[in-house]
Formats: C-alpha cells, sequence, structure tokens
C-alpha cells in the first residue's frame, strides 16, 4: 500500500520529468528554424522597381512582389489608428503578446471547439510569421512565432514594427505595402488616402480575397464599416468623421499599379529598359526585381496617354472598315492554309534544320 509520503515523492518526480520533458521540447523547437540577430536586424524583403516617366508619374514596375517602402511619416495617421484599433488596441502597452486576448481565446475554444478560433495575434506576432515563418498552424510554429515575436520586440521600437508591417504586409490583388495597395486600390499616393480608404485597406487583411469589393459589395462595405466604428469606439475619428465615411460609397479604381504587370501605357519602352539594362545592374551587383531601385526615364506621361489615344481612335475606325470588307465567316475556311503559309514563309522557320 502507498503511503502518503511515497505518493508525494512519485508526484513530484512525474511533476518534474513532465518538466524536463518540455523543456527539452521547447529547446528543441526553438532553437531551430529560427532567424538569427542579422535576419532580426536586416530582414531580406523584396520591393519592386519603379519606372519614371519624365514628369514623374510611374509608368510601370519591376516586382517579384510588388512592395514599396515608406517611411511611418510617409504613411497616413489614418491607417495607422485603424490598423491598431482593428488588430491590436494594446499595441502601444504589451511586450509582442496580449496574454489577456490569448487566455480568452483558448477559453472561448474549450468552451466551444467546433467553433472557428478566434484571432489572437498580435501585429508584432503577425510581422513574425509574414517575415520569417510559414503559415502552418501547428503547436511547433506558435512556439516559434512567440520566440520570435519577442525577438523583435527586443529589437525594434513600436514605431519601426508598425512601418515594417505595413511596408510589407498582404492587401491582396498582388499588393504589398500600403504604398502599393493605395495606388492598386484607389491610384492614389498612401498620404493622400481619406478616412474611408484607409479602413477598406486594413479591413481587408483579414482576407483580402473575400473582403474584395469585386467579388461582394456588401461584404467589403460592412467589413470597412466595421473598421470605422471601431476607430470611433477607440476615439481615433470623431463621430462626425465616422458619420461621414459609412456615407461614403466603396469606389475602387484600377490605377497604374492594378492587376496586370504591366501598365500598358508604353510596354514596349518598358520592355526595353528591362533588356537593355538588367545586365548592366546585375554587374552593379542590383536586382531589378528586388531592390527597390527608380529608374528615371526620357518618356512623358501625358503626351504618351494623348498619342495612345490617338492610335486607339485611329485603329477603331479603320477596323470598322475592314470589317465591312472582310467576311470572317467565309473566310474561317481559308485560315489554317494562311496561317501554314505564313509560317513556311518565315525565313527562320525555312533555315531551321530539317528532322530525319
Amino acid at each position: 500500500k502507498m503511503t502518503p509520503k511515497t505518493f508525494l515523492i512519485l508526484l513530484i518526480s512525474i511533476t518534474l520529468a513532465v518538466a524536463i520533458g518540455l523543456s527539452v521540447y521547447f529547446y528543441s523547437v526553438i532553437s531551430t528554424g529560427l532567424p538569427s540577430l542579422q535576419q532580426l536586424e536586416n530582414p531580406e524583403q523584396m520591393y519592386a522597381s519603379q519606372i519614371m516617366s519624365a514628369d514623374d508619374e510611374i509608368i510601370d514596375h519591376f516586382y517579384m512582389q510588388r512592395r514599396i517602402n515608406l517611411n511611418l511619416t510617409e504613411m497616413p495617421q489614418h491607417a495607422i489608428d485603424a490598423l491598431i484599433s482593428t488588430e491590436d488596441r494594446k499595441f502601444y502597452s504589451h511586450w509582442g503578446i496580449d496574454l489577456d486576448r490569448l487566455f480568452k481565446a483558448v477559453a472561448k475554444k474549450i468552451l466551444n471547439p467546433f467553433k472557428r478560433a478566434e484571432g489572437a495575434s498580435t501585429i508584432t506576432q503577425q510581422l513574425a510569421r509574414n517575415l520569417f515563418l510559414d503559415l502552418s498552424r501547428n503547436l511547433e510554429r506558435k512556439i516559434r512565432e512567440a520566440a520570435v515575436t519577442v525577438k523583435i520586440e527586443d529589437t525594434y521600437t513600436k514605431d519601426e514594427i508598425l512601418e515594417m508591417y505595413l511596408n510589407t504586409v498582404n492587401f491582396g490583388r498582388g499588393s504589398y505595402g500600403i504604398s502599393v495597395a493605395a495606388r492598386t486600390y484607389f491610384d492614389k499616393e498612401a498620404k493622400d488616402l481619406n478616412i474611408a480608404e484607409c479602413a477598406y485597406l486594413i479591413g481587408a487583411l483579414k482576407a483580402p480575397s473575400r473582403y474584395d469589393v469585386r467579388f461582394n459589395y456588401d461584404r467589403a462595405l460592412a467589413r470597412r464599416n466595421l473598421v470605422l466604428s471601431m476607430m470611433q469606439t477607440q476615439d481615433k475619428i470623431t463621430y462626425a468623421e465616422y458619420e461621414k465615411a459609412i456615407e461614403t460609397p466603396v469606389e475602387v479604381r484600377e490605377g497604374r499599379a492594378g492587376l496586370v504587370s504591366s501598365s500598358m501605357l508604353a510596354p514596349h519602352f518598358v520592355e526595353s529598359i528591362r533588356t537593355e539594362y538588367s545586365q548592366f545592374l546585375k554587374d552593379k551587383d542590383y536586382d531589378l526585381y528586388k531592390d527597390g531601385l527608380i529608374i528615371y526615364t526620357t518618356l512623358n506621361d501625358k503626351i504618351q496617354q494623348y498619342a495612345n489615344e490617338v492610335v486607339e481612335k485611329h485603329l477603331t475606325e479603320y477596323q470598322e472598315k475592314f470589317d465591312k470588307k472582310w467576311n470572317w465567316k467565309y473566310h474561317k475556311k481559308f485560315e489554317k492554309d494562311i496561317i501554314s503559309e505564313a509560317i513556311r514563309k518565315n525565313p527562320e522557320y525555312r533555315s531551321a534544320p530539317k528532322s530525319e
């Protein structure tokens, strides 16, 4: 029969074994897969290179990820306020992890295990995940995320964390960072965004495709208005500003940095820059697609637009005349022969070696 003393010794032994086992497990997790101090201080990021016209307009971008770096002072204050109000109200008071919010999320999950888990990630945790970790939901990734979060808070000021976050987060439509997002959605500089536009962009961060106005206007509007409500509740905007903003319709436009990779203003001109200077920049140890270069050109944006409009007008007129004279239905049966003849007359085809 086990005595109280024996039971106590056994309990202490089991507790120590579990504690040691957990310690070893946590150490093994955080000792691998974490960024080095150098990586934390200089996180590797890809920035889009901008092609500028002679009249200081953006013609196009070269990029792996469309991202243009801005200082925090160049970002709209309303976007910063919307972000903190929506994602992390205690941002300036916690040390990277909001324990109250975390415990509430865990408790709700325990009480209702079938309900989707409530988000408890702070802005710093989201930044850690975006910069250094994958998007898996397993326990090991969560532990690493917490460790990286504490390191980031120890390395950077709160304002630097906000600046990195708003420069790197994905706003949807291939837009990384608020600078590109402002052009993609509203065709304007980030600093010129109004309250309603800032609320729309920050609201979309939760799920950019789900809250894209193109797919579901009412859902996008409701999400934007929820962000505005949170901003008003947190005294980031006045009630008058809130009322004005929620009455503003969501008017998203396709700017120069829209869905396609080329602005189509002067695609041949842009391509000539790429072919002429890619190797030159590579020799100078620059990457056209990652280093955020600003390339100034002699092309005038307004003159090129006028030229494009004139060409399009005349081509439309000539296309109508051509369509009247050409019977597409009648000539369709000759289409294959015409294409084959054109191929046979092509010099490259004629000089190509014959297959045996």
